[in-house]
């Protein structure tokens, strides 16, 4: 959190996360100049913030994404004397791997105290896009082979609770091919990982690929084995492309692909949801049914 204090031209800086003043006159004096006032970068992971004096009342907060995806902003913000170009409640959205001012904040009535202080936060997606419910995924094992639904919707083992209700599993011996149910871009690969079961050391430990869609959603294929990715960050694929070998990692009991597509909604919690796929013998899109076998077409 930052917060700034200014009253009578005598001003505090208290930056709780970090707190530097501009180094200037060739490195030897240190002074803190009020039009070059800042705060060194707060980074969580692959996201950074910090502010900027631009003038004698004025400040911006800027944000760094460094990921291959668009990032959601959230601001908690604390103003006296102050206004804002952003209105409340101080969302955005900061594209993939850019550097960005998302607000400016300017004293209201000149002469007067002013203070103001932020907290921020952040998570992949972009809470502005909405998802194409209608879209029609592909299976994702290999054209003309049948892949078994062993876990659906609403699974009485680890697909239940609101958050992981909308989540498949397919029955599949390690080592079986993966291919995308839908084009997009690569934006996370874990390779790593080597053990799997239903012990709590093994939650999130397993190798998975994220690809996001065109819509903003970001489709997950989970469990895969041991370096079974074949594709890397920032690959573009389309559907139908092999991107890896199911596995056994993680929390699991059996060797099995979960595959679930999650968006961020408007109220910053993310959402996974259901997807209608194309499948032999199937005049119609279908949502799978648990227990049941289908042939996976192009």
């Amino acid at each position: 959190m930052f917060e700034v204090i200014f009253q009578n031209s005598v001003f505090l800086v208290r930056a709780y996360l970090y707190l530097f003043a501009r180094i200037l006159f060739f490195g030897i004096a240190i002074g803190l100049s009020l039009k070059g006032l800042y705060a060194e970068k707060d980074c969580e992971k692959s996201v950074c913030s910090y502010f900027e004096k631009t003038s004698k009342s004025e400040y911006k907060i800027f944000i760094q994404n460094k990921n291959l995806y668009p990032v959601s902003i959230r601001l908690e913000l604390k103003l006296i004397n102050m206004t804002t170009t952003l209105p409340a409640p101080y969302r955005t959205v900061v594209s993939a791997q850019t550097e960005t001012s998302i607000i400016t904040l300017m004293q209201d009535k000149p002469g007067q105290k002013f203070k103001w202080n932020y907290k921020w936060w952040w998570k992949s997606g972009s809470f502005q896009q909405r998802p194409d419910y209608n879209f029609v995924y592909r299976l994702p094992g290999t054209a003309g082979t049948e892949m078994y639904v062993s876990q659906g919707y609403n699974g009485t083992f680890t697909h239940n609770g609101e958050f992981n209700k909308y989540s498949l599993d397919f029955k599949m011996d390690e080592g079986t091919p993966i291919h995308a149910a839908r084009g997009g871009l690569v934006v996370n690969v874990v390779n790593h990982y080597t053990e799997g079961g239903v012990g709590e050391q093994f939650k999130n430990k397993q190798n998975m690929i994220s690809i996001l869609h065109d819509d903003g959603t970001f489709g997950e294929y989970l469990h895969l084995k041991e370096n079974g990715a074949i594709v890397q960050e920032g690959q573009k694929v389309k559907t139908g492309d092999l991107i890896g070998y199911s596995g056994n990692t993680g929390y699991s009991s059996i060797p099995h692909l979960h595959f679930h597509v999650n968006h961020l909604q408007s109220d910053f919690n993310r959402n996974r949801i259901k997807t209608l796929f194309k499948a032999g013998g199937q005049i119609k899109p279908v949502y799978l049914q648990k227990q049941t076998r289908y042939t996976v077409v192009e």
